[in-house]
């Protein structure tokens, strides 16, 4: 088993906490109301946020004296890519339904003993999709909140390669 230098892990973190500032600095600070609206559902907006969010690195990098130009395009591959398909929210709505098991997932399809609609079955709503449970999850409170920490979660961890990366030179 090779041996684990716990001054690396120290150096890991003291990279890698300017790197969260960072992305949360260039995912939030120039995305207009309707980038951060559209990006899910048009993979254009995305792509274009997901490259800008990936620039915004750049000169961080360059003061750091993360240069190297294999190790550069590498980590700023890595940051626009996992973006790109984090921000798709697939990531997230897979962790609603087979981690968080969120009920609205239950009833996605048709219900199979269909008769004729009653007051009494005003309380049970069945989603054509997995996309319109994850909007009705969305459409509560709890969920809404859970997503976008679920949501930042993963961007943070996809953070954890460029800081072994930056250290690593």
């Amino acid at each position: 088993m090779p041996h684990l230098d716990p001054y690396r892990f120290l150096m890991i973190g003291a990279v890698f906490a300017p790197l969260v500032f960072w992305h949360f600095f260039s995912d939030w600070t120039f995305q207009s109301q309707w980038e951060a609206m559209n990006k899910a559902r048009n993979k254009k907006v995305r792509a274009w946020h997901c490259m800008k969010y990936a620039a915004f690195f750049l000169p961080m990098f360059l003061f750091t004296g993360f240069t190297d130009v294999t190790w550069l395009v590498c980590a700023l591959t890595i940051l626009g890519v996992t973006h790109y398909i984090i921000d798709s929210y697939v990531p997230v709505m897979l962790w609603a339904k087979y981690c968080r098991k969120t009920p609205e997932f239950k009833r996605v399809g048709i219900k199979s003993n269909m008769k004729p609609w009653s007051d009494h079955d005003v309380d049970e709503v069945y989603y054509s999709s997995d996309m319109e449970a994850f909007k009705a999850f969305a459409s509560t409170p709890l969920g809404l909140i859970l997503i976008i920490t679920m949501d930042q979660l993963m961007h943070i961890a996809c953070l954890i390669p460029i800081a072994w990366m930056m250290i690593s030179l």
